[in-house]
């Protein structure tokens, strides 16, 4: 259920259209990163902040740090020969959109005034954050409809 959807523009340039095969397998190996990382379906990586043709030769791309956050910040290591021989720490800008899927487990949310009340749930049928949701009560067994706000929470009408 994974889907890349890669709208790139590196580093900022405009002309940047045309990618080299170093900057497309670069923003593949983010793209699945994060993907892995955040338990999300679709990653947009609209800027990278590096090109591929600046970096020294490689043979692996390596990354780590925080992509699902607000801020993502990752570093970039370089390796040739299993060796690290470069690394770039960069302030992607990602387009993260995590979904749930039916049977998972989530968070029902009610909110009223300064109320707010929680109780597990399970997932009816795919969702997609910000989408609506169809889910069950797991104590009650009854079906409810609401918003899925994030891969684990679903705020109820």
């Amino acid at each position: 259920m994974i889907a890349l959807a890669l709208a790139l523009a590196l580093a900022g340039d405009a002309r940047a259209a045309e990618l080299s095969d170093a900057d497309e397998h670069l923003a593949e190996v983010l793209s699945a990163w994060v993907v892995a990382t955040c338990g999300a379906d679709t990653v947009e990586v609209s800027w990278m902040g590096v090109r591929a043709e600046l970096l020294p030769t490689f043979d692996e791309a390596r990354f780590s740090g925080e992509p699902c956050s607000p801020r993502p910040s990752v570093r970039l290591d370089l390796l040739a020969g299993g060796e690290r021989i470069a690394y770039r720490n960069l302030w992607p800008r990602l387009l993260v959109t995590p979904s749930a899927d039916q049977g998972d487990e989530v968070v029902l949310r009610v909110r009223r005034g300064g109320l707010v009340v929680e109780a597990p749930g399970r997932l009816l049928a795919d969702a997609a954050v910000g989408g609506p949701a169809r889910v069950a009560n797991l104590a009650t067994e009854a079906v409810l409809l609401g918003t899925l706000t994030d891969a684990n929470t679903v705020e109820l009408r």
